[in-house]
Order: structure tokens, then C-alpha cells, then sequence
């Protein structure tokens, strides 16, 4: 039997949804958060390519995530030129993200603890990655949605969809704008690579396109993400795309 037809009868939302009408593909894409926190724990790739106003710059990460816990920690390289050198530490926790190397006038000992509510993007490309969790959730707004083929990644069997997604209206900087997006979901469900593109106006007028590619694997990895002591931190604040 055929890996395709040994899914088919898999209770994820993606097994099968190839033939499925649009309705029920909005349902396999607005499940890929929930799916997420189901499974526990993974590993995470994230690429981050910003355009607009100049040559392109592309940030790359890696890193473990607790769905269940809302935490996740990640190391972020930044594109040649960057003001802050070397890599930068992250730990994103909900309501706040902490960077280590980065932010002018930062001790060196020190956390930058940044409050994402106070985020006009809501955190989803300020840390200069895309978290899996956020950029699952971001799913749940979905409008579009239809299927985009079956691919084998692993040895495992990925639904395709292509469609709309827009953030909640409390994402000031992209003010409801439609986010296109490409995911490919497991047969429980589980996003395993997801794109996503952002598309803003800086104060100045200029456009900007941020497109983000996540990627998830190593699903039940063992993850234990500590919080920074208060006394490690530095309140701040870092730019965000509308500032």
C-alpha cells in the first residue's frame, strides 16, 4: 500500500484534503496553530527576507519551541552591515521577547526585554524572526484557501495550500493587509514549512515586503526554556517596521 493511501485514513484535518472545497481547506489551514500545541514540542528554522528600500537582507534563525508553554528559543544571524555583531540570542515568551547583543546602550550582561504588545506588529517580524507559533496563529485569519499539490519531505507525506490570511486589527503595522501565504501541512495537521509575506509602508512612504519561511521538524524534542531573571534584563525598545 501506497504512503498516500496508508494517510488517507488519518484523522489530521490535512490527510485527503486534496479534493476538498474550499471551505474545508480554510478549516486544515485555520487548525495549524491548534495542531501545533498538540504535538508539544519541535525544533524550527525561520529565513526572513526584508526588500524595499534597497538591496534585500535576509536574516536567518534556528531554535526549539513549547507550543504548550507559549516559549521558544532561538538564535538569529543578522545580514552583513548589521550594527549589532555576532549572533543574537532570543527567547520569546507570551506577552515578551528577550534578545541578548542586541540594542544600542544595552549593558553587555543584560537582556533586552521587550514588551510585544507594545509592538506595532506584534512581534512578527520585530525580532527579525518569524516564531512557529505566531506565524501558525496568523493562520487563524484565514479568508483564501485551496489545495497546491501533495510533496514527500522526509519520507512523510505534506498537503499543500495556497491562499489569504490577515492579521488581527491590533497589528497596527499592516492594518488589516491581506498576507498570502504558502503551507504545508502534515497528516495531523502540523505545519511543516509555512511562507508568509508582509507588506507595509514605512513612515517615509516606502513600500517594504518581508517574506518569511518557517520551517518545523523534530516534533517531542526535549525542550526546557528558562526565563531571564528580572535582574538580568534592560527594559527597551526595538524598531519596528512602522517604528
Amino acid at each position: 500500500m501506497s504512503a498516500l493511501v496508508a494517510l488517507s485514513g488519518c484523522t489530521g484535518q490535512a490527510a485527503g484534503a486534496q479534493d476538498r472545497p474550499s471551505a474545508a481547506a480554510r478549516q486544515s489551514v485555520a487548525g495549524a496553530a491548534a495542531a501545533l500545541v498538540r504535538s508539544g514540542t519541535s525544533r524550527f528554522r525561520t529565513t526572513m527576507v526584508t526588500a524595499g528600500d534597497g538591496s534585500p537582507r535576509t536574516i536567518t534563525g534556528d531554535g526549539t519551541f513549547d507550543y504548550v508553554a507559549g516559549r521558544g528559543a532561538l538564535t538569529v544571524v543578522l545580514p552583513p552591515g548589521a550594527p549589532e555583531p555576532g549572533p543574537v540570542t532570543e527567547v520569546v515568551a507570551p506577552g515578551a521577547l528577550y534578545l541578548r547583543h542586541r540594542g544600542a546602550g544595552v549593558p553587555r550582561d543584560k537582556w533586552l526585554r521587550v514588551d510585544t504588545a507594545r509592538l506595532a506588529d506584534g512581534d512578527l517580524v520585530t525580532g527579525g524572526a518569524t516564531d512557529p507559533l505566531a506565524a501558525a496563529r496568523l493562520l487563524g485569519g484565514v479568508r483564501e484557501a485551496a489545495p497546491a499539490g501533495t510533496e514527500r519531505v522526509a519520507g512523510a507525506v505534506l498537503w499543500r495550500y495556497r491562499g489569504i490570511t490577515r492579521p488581527p486589527a491590533a497589528i497596527r503595522s499592516f492594518a488589516g493587509a491581506p498576507v498570502p501565504f504558502d503551507v504545508a501541512l502534515d497528516a495531523r495537521g502540523r505545519p511543516r514549512r509555512l511562507r508568509e509575506v508582509f507588506t507595509y509602508r514605512t513612515p517615509d512612504g516606502h513600500r517594504m515586503t518581508v517574506t518569511s519561511v518557517t520551517e518545523v521538524y523534530d516534533f517531542g524534542v526535549p525542550v526546557r526554556i528558562a526565563l531571564p531573571r528580572a535582574a538580568d534584563t534592560y527594559p527597551g525598545m526595538i524598531v519596528s517596521p512602522q517604528g
